[in-house]
């Protein structure tokens, strides 16, 4: 399975809109987290277009937040929950007779509500389901690798994020699959000045 996330910085303009689908069609990704993509007249909907789904989560009042995930129909993809701020989208999804979450976040640039999204996904999610958690979490653990003293992460956000992940999805694919200890699991070039998939 071909996974993705790509903060696309708005994608309602047709160039922007036909950039995301030929990008997509083209690398035959399974699944796509696009995230701040500022269509928000979209909040709630969901897109059929050559063999994908696309599914919209975003709110009129919040001009950064919104997350859209593009998945595959042999996928049988299902929304559990839309977040109405904006900030998460989850859905289920059938990979090989096994039903998993499929998580799409853009986390805002505060601890204190990232903390409160990460609580309200742990309500959202239960124990005992396989999931693919991404996105942009706005957030170090490392704070050498931070551009941001807002990033940074610190122990009541350590604690919340382990509660998520720990619980919940168990493990840390991008480790496990190329063997590290890392404690990131990708690498960021300077925001303002980028434009690309992560």
């Amino acid at each position: 399975m071909k996974v993705v996330t790509w903060n696309v910085r708005g994608a309602c303009s047709p160039h922007k809109k036909y950039i995301l689908w030929e990008t997509l069609l083209s690398k035959e990704w399974d699944v796509l987290c696009a995230v701040e993509h500022k269509c928000h007249e979209l909040a709630g909907s969901t897109v059929h277009l050559r063999g994908y789904s696309s599914f919209y989560a975003g709110n009129l009042n919040n001009h950064y937040s919104g997350v859209v995930l593009i998945v595959r129909d042999k996928y049988y993809p299902q929304v559990v929950h839309n977040d109405p701020y904006g900030r998460f989208l989850v859905l289920e999804i059938t990979f090989f007779g096994e039903v998993v979450w499929v998580v799409g976040i853009y986390a805002p640039n505060q601890a204190t509500q990232r903390i409160a999204l990460w609580g309200s996904l742990l309500q959202t999610l239960y124990v005992g389901r396989p999931g693919l958690l991404m996105g942009d979490f706005n957030m170090c653990v490392d704070a050498s690798q931070s551009m941001s003293e807002h990033s940074i992460m610190d122990d009541p956000e350590q604690l919340a994020w382990d509660s998520l992940v720990m619980e919940v999805l168990k493990l840390d694919v991008w480790a496990w699959l190329h063997k590290t200890d890392a404690s990131f699991t990708f690498q960021f070039a300077q925001h303002k000045y980028t434009y690309g998939v992560n």
